[in-house]
């Protein structure tokens, strides 16, 4: 019942992280020649890197031997795409003057 809606909620997620992933590389090739070093950028792509891989991942290249191990490691890649969230979420409170 879930299969239909689960496909088309992991595409929707895939073209979100790809719109913003080329918006983002297009923002840093801009200033790469004020700025050679642009942290920021990098972690903006990162996690939606890593949301690509682990929704391709999770469609495409699972198996049902190794269920056990692959969830552990897609937790564990959650987490990390969370981290990476949360601090450019933190980043981003230096634009308001109450919180910087």
């Amino acid at each position: 019942m879930f299969g239909f809606y689960d496909v088309m909620f992991k595409f929707v997620i895939f073209l979100g992280s790809f719109y913003f992933i080329t918006h983002d590389l297009q923002q840093m090739s801009i200033g790469l020649g004020r700025n050679k070093i642009y942290i920021w950028g990098y972690m903006n792509i990162l996690p939606l890197g890593l949301i690509i891989f682990v929704l391709v991942w999770d469609t495409f290249l699972t198996t049902k031997t190794g269920e056990e191990k692959r969830s552990e490691l897609q937790k564990s890649l959650y987490s990390v795409i969370a981290f990476l969230i949360w601090t450019r979420i933190i980043h981003l409170l230096k634009c308001f003057t109450q919180t910087s």
